[in-house]
């Protein structure tokens, strides 16, 4: 194994702290393991070592390195160890030993701090604020968890006139504060801990009788830290504990990948907030790149060069790899644009599992997905559903099926079990989780109750209130019956779009999601999907009956997908998911003024979504934006214009492209050339499949041959070439 400067320097940089902001690609793994052989060598013993990083997935892709099928070390994250530390102080008496519940057992404490915050409010629970509404409860769940990974709450507790800490909480309504102060207050009462409370118990504990922490005091000599950027609040103060007595503290992360913000991570913590909390911290960078070649580079570099500090950012790239960088013009569909690309991109020899499509927001796939199924483009969503099964569209579905009377026509029980359920989320009634599904369960077995929900989810919702219903409910209940007549009186009028539009209108669904959804990135996505579907539905043109026809086709194709043998799908998901994955092909659609960066959103956040997405790229990466005459001018004259005109992404417009591809040509040329630009396919006789399988070759399952993948060197399958 071969290291660069960089990663030797970290490695043997045998004192005082280190702060190492990488570059996408640049071998944080490797690193790690460099610096844990370094450790040993000059004595420190494993049992005196740690690597941690934040996040389940972060900790699955360390433990794919060969290196830790070693017992002698084996990585955690901060969870996971706060779980031990928790049953150890249990033990010893300084935690009261508690109950631990899973994710549901949540959910009635939850509704009891719904009552109770209703009660010192009193609301005696007649406001929606106060609901018991299954979705609401589980928003609130993910409400609390940022609450207990951002310590917003706790610090507001103990500095109430801080103004850092009250402007975390300036997104959140003052009814959700009560009830998580509520909650805590029941949870401690009743001793019961969940799995993300054992990180915050813990460091609550550490932080009232510090003299706790000499509990876990000295243990390492060395803390690893990996995917630092994604460090919550919570996690940083438990790392501070864990190095107390002496330990010497590496972290490694690269801040433009800080895009976790919504779960705690925040990019100051790299920027300088270590350094502050570390005297006499080392800053040493990562800049080589081992994934593209040095035109993606430059591109990379040009685009963080105008975020806030970008000038000391560095991407750099010794590949002898061609990565080919496309931007690509639409009209209004971008997504028949990125079928026809992909199909020209497999025709040319590439395999199609090779390509991703990254979205900002699943919301966004909505067309994209309808013309991938048009084109027979197997594809699969990484990281969440297909659209037409997100709880959102199946309500739209569902006012749909309600207007014609119809449900009986989906012969999948478990499909009109889903369309039902979510009916009777959109709009809420204040059911709980039990009466969701007793509905949901009686409709599926029986569709001509579809017919009365309107009725039945009122009487669940009012069963025991006897003559003292809430106001709010009888609204609701009187739009639902409404809503029901006029879709039922319009269902041959009006086409399946325009019934959506106006059923939307009258049930109020968006206000709905604002109430139900609590978060602020959960309410605008849920939103934009209820919208981009009635957009999506109003295109086609298709009557309500059409258009269910044409997104049952679409359930069905997806079924048959995944009864089939199929190896090879192109790749779906956001870019938040993304992260830690790489392909070929990478596509980005939609760089649209208001999508990306995102309207509302800090610019510098949405500026390191996109280095993140971009960044996933190996051998080609293709943008679309829409035509822009002031995009034209720019790339071909480096001539600016007024950013109110423009409809093209702004970060495009931060690129000088003639640049980046002229110096890319020439460091490619100063580095010998490319290696090859693109796959090679491959005689490799069925005996020795397995042989080239080890080498590193793949097996592309649509076309049913064997290749190398663009990038990598020739000579292992020498003679299968």
């Amino acid at each position: 194994m071969e290291y660069t400067k960089e990663q030797s320097r970290i490695a043997y940089r045998d004192s005082g702290h280190i702060i190492t902001d990488a570059t996408a690609g640049s071998g944080k793994t490797t690193t790690i393991i460099y610096a844990l052989k370094r450790a040993r060598k000059i004595g420190i013993a494993p049992a005196r070592t740690l690597v941690i990083t934040s996040t389940e997935s972060a900790l699955a892709r360390l433990l794919n390195d060969p290196y830790f099928k070693s017992p002698d070390i084996q990585p955690t994250t901060f969870e996971r160890i706060a779980l031990s530390i928790v049953d150890q102080f249990e033990g010893v008496g300084l935690l009261e030993s508690s109950v631990r519940l899973s994710d549901h057992g949540v959910a009635p404490y939850i509704r009891d701090a719904i009552d109770a915050a209703a009660l010192a409010n009193g609301s005696a629970r007649r406001s929606e604020e106060f609901t018991i509404d299954h979705t609401y409860v589980s928003s609130l769940m993910e409400q609390f968890s940022q609450f207990k990974n951002n310590m917003a709450m706790s610090d507001l507790a103990r500095q109430e006139d801080d103004p850092d800490e009250v402007d975390k909480l300036s997104t959140v309504a003052p009814a959700v504060q009560l009830i998580f102060t509520e909650y805590e207050s029941l949870r401690q009462r009743a001793n019961v801990r969940t799995r993300e409370d054992m990180l915050y118990d813990l460091v609550r504990k550490l932080e009232e009788a510090p003299e706790s922490m000499q509990e876990i005091a000295g243990r390492y000599a060395l803390i690893l830290v990996d995917e630092f950027h994604d460090i919550s609040e919570a996690q940083l103060r438990l790392l501070k504990a864990l190095a107390g007595g002496g330990a010497r503290v590496v972290v490694l992360g690269d801040a433009d990948q800080c895009i976790n913000t919504a779960l705690g991570a925040d990019p100051t913590v790299m920027q300088y907030r270590f350094a502050e909390g570390y005297a006499g911290s080392h800053r040493m960078p990562l800049t080589e790149t081992f994934r593209f070649g040095p035109h993606l580079a430059g591109m990379i570099n040009a685009l963080l060069r105008r975020r806030e500090g970008g000038a000391g950012k560095l991407c750099i790239s010794r590949q002898r790899r061609k990565t080919d960088i496309d931007l690509r013009y639409y009209q209004d569909d971008c997504a028949a644009h990125v079928a026809d690309d992909l199909l020209k991109w497999e025709a040319s020899g590439n395999p199609i599992g090779d390509a991703a499509i990254l979205v900002r927001e699943f919301a966004h796939s909505i067309a994209i997905e309808s013309k991938l199924i048009e084109k027979k483009i197997p594809y699969e969503v990484l990281g969440g559903a297909p659209f037409f099964e997100r709880t959102e569209v199946l309500s739209l579905r569902g006012l749909l099926h309600l207007a014609l009377d119809n449900l009986d026509s989906v012969s999948d029980v478990k499909v009109r079990r889903k369309i039902a359920q979510a009916l009777l989320l959109f709009p809420s009634l204040g059911l709980d989780e039990g009466q969701v599904k007793d509905g949901a369960d009686a409709v599926a077995s029986d569709p001509q109750l579809m017919s009365g929900y309107a009725e039945h989810a009122f009487r669940m919702a009012t069963k025991d209130a006897g003559g003292n219903v809430e106001q709010w409910k009888k609204i609701k209940f009187e739009a639902m019956t409404g809503t029901r007549d006029f879709l039922r009186e319009n269902a041959q009028a009006l086409d399946a779009g325009s019934l959506l539009e106006q059923a939307v209108e009258r049930l109020h669904i968006y206000r709905e999601i604002k109430t139900l959804y609590v978060r602020p990135e959960k309410i605008y996505s849920g939103c934009l999907t209820v919208s981009e579907f009635i957009r999506f539905a109003k295109r086609t043109g298709l009557s309500a009956a059409d258009f269910l026809k044409l997104i049952r086709e679409f359930e069905m194709g997806m079924a048959a997908k995944s009864n089939f043998k199929q190896t090879e799908f192109v790749k779906l998901t956001t870019i938040h998911y993304a992260k830690g994955h790489q392909w070929e092909h990478v596509i980005i659609p939609n760089l649209e003024r208001g999508m990306l960066p995102q309207k509302g959103q800090d610019t510098d956040n949405e500026r390191r979504i996109l280095y993140v997405a971009m960044s996933r790229a190996r051998s080609r990466l293709t943008l679309y934006a829409p035509e822009d005459e002031h995009l034209h001018n720019w790339i071909s004259h480096r001539t600016a214009s007024s950013a109110v005109d423009r409809r093209a992404s702004s970060f495009l417009f931060d690129i000088d492209y003639r640049k980046a591809k002229t110096d890319g040509d020439a460091d490619l040329k100063a580095l010998g050339g490319p290696i090859y630009f693109g796959p090679v396919e491959l005689k490799v006789p069925y005996a020795e499949s397995g042989e080239a399988g080890r080498l590193g070759a793949k097996f592309n399952g649509r076309r049913k041959v064997w290749y190398v993948p663009a990038g990598e060197r020739l000579e292992p399958f020498e003679k299968w070439h």
